[in-house]
């Protein structure tokens, strides 16, 4: 694919996406540069910098010309992404006309207050019964090109899995509270017989519960961010526009947190509820 650089920057509404070296800024300034895909890096053991041999028109042998470019960037993708281009050029490199033909693409913006769907049953209606060209939309190509993995709602699955891990948490601290009263419970009973009200026993297990919470959620959010961020590169493909890297969901984290406190708080709490119950006299009778 050839571009005219000045009307492609007016008429364009998303930009490339650039794996390696530069973008079109390179094509401008490098008559003879050309933007590649990674597929023809892989095939023929490309890297940025090198004399990629093209020849131009090999339909019509008495006008095919040979053309050396340089390349000067790898594309993930470059819109428009239909129909699919494997090297992307500056028409600056082309020969020129009547060598070079007519275009057979044509990108447009549409006008204020117009919307494509509008302009496109325009410009295919002008046309006659049998038009001579096909117009398509920005809609129809995201529409043509949309993964159903893609257009699934997960809002739903994702509440389940903000629960299920407050869940999850809660049990972990509920453990940790039945640990303290099995093993701690003669260290309870010393307590009381000493003259320690019911506050004071449970004034250290409520801090280590307390650590146990905070420590859990400083270590599991920032790995579920990573592995977050881990499937968005690995299912990147899947996606008709690159989705950000990262992107933190600041309401349902806050959720999270607050699930995970008043989840942990409740099961701590009544594992704690026994520790107050506990008779220091038949205690340490026991042997």
């Amino acid at each position: 694919m050839a571009v005219d650089l000045r009307s492609f920057e007016q008429a364009r509404t998303a930009s490339p996406v650039i794996l390696k070296g530069r973008g079109l800024e390179a094509l401008a300034s490098d008559r003879s540069g050309v933007l590649v895909a990674p597929e023809i890096v892989d095939l023929f053991a490309l890297n940025i910098g090198d004399t990629l041999p093209v020849t131009v028109f090999p339909d019509d042998l008495d006008l095919a010309q040979k053309v050396n470019l340089h390349i000067v960037g790898v594309f993930r993708d470059f819109p428009p992404t239909e129909p699919f281009s494997e090297l992307v050029m500056s028409t600056a490199d082309l020969p020129p006309p009547p060598i070079l033909p007519e275009p057979d693409y044509y990108l447009a913006r549409v006008a204020p207050r117009r919307t494509p769907a509008t302009v496109a049953k325009e410009l295919a209606d002008s046309a006659g019964p049998t038009p001579a060209f096909s117009v398509v939309t920005v809609a129809d190509q995201a529409r043509q090109s949309r993964r159903t993995l893609t257009v699934l709602n997960l809002t739903g699955l994702s509440r389940i899995e903000t629960i299920a891990a407050a869940l999850i948490a809660a049990v972990g601290i509920a453990i940790l509270g039945a640990f303290i009263v099995l093993e701690r419970r003669r260290e309870f009973a010393i307590l009381r017989s000493t003259g320690a009200d019911p506050y004071q026993v449970i004034t250290g297990p409520v801090i280590e519960g307390g650590a146990a919470v905070l420590a859990s959620l400083a270590i599991g959010i920032p790995v579920g961010l990573g592995i977050a961020a881990i499937t968005v590169r690995v299912l990147g493909l899947f996606f008709t526009l690159p989705p950000p890297l990262l992107s933190v969901p600041t309401g349902d984290v806050l959720a999270l947190v607050f699930l995970v406190v008043v989840t942990s708080a409740l099961c701590l709490g009544a594992a704690l509820l026994a520790v107050t119950r506990i008779q220091a006299g038949p205690l340490l009778r026991e042997p």
